[in-house]
């Protein structure tokens, strides 16, 4: 069970999830779904994006590595195992690259959560890299369509 303390809730287009208490939130909608930023006090930074249930989990997961791989040429991906995906439907990929002196990750996962389609995507670099896996995995897991719900699952 993560450890919440210091997070808080944000509901945008009947979709529920937490993020860091410190991390700041901007909201961008258009024609083709939502788009909530989000940026840490340091330099990690992320993305929900929420897209109608018809958009594809693999083809949002995928539009997002080749963003990052647009700006990083070298980026290496690993998918997540079934078990770290923890849903069924996700497709989801850790990612390695090199950004000016620096190595930095990414978390990628896309899902279908009640009638909605969802990407999350956080980049660290690696001196932030245990936190903002942690924060990826918590903002993954907190995701519903109802307060104080487990995250949803379609069958």
């Amino acid at each position: 069970m993560p450890d919440w303390t210091d997070w808080t809730s944000e509901r945008v287009d009947s979709l529920l999830f937490a993020y860091p208490s410190s991390w700041t939130l901007e909201t961008d909608r258009s024609e083709e779904g939502t788009s909530v930023l989000l940026q840490s006090d340091g330099v990690s930074f992320g993305l929900v994006g929420i897209y109608p249930v018809d958009f594809s989990p693999e083809e949002l997961t995928e539009q997002v590595l080749e963003s990052v791989r647009d700006e990083h040429p070298g980026l290496e991906i690993e998918e997540l195992s079934s078990h770290e995906r923890s849903y069924r439907d996700a497709s989801a990929f850790e990612g390695l690259f090199m950004t000016l002196d620096t190595v930095a990750y990414c978390w990628v996962r896309s899902w279908r959560v009640g009638r909605r389609t969802v990407v999350v995507f956080i980049q660290s670099i690696q001196a932030e890299a245990a936190d903002g896996e942690e924060v990826f995995g918590k903002i993954c897991q907190s995701i519903s369509t109802k307060a104080g719900a487990e995250p949803e699952e379609d069958e």
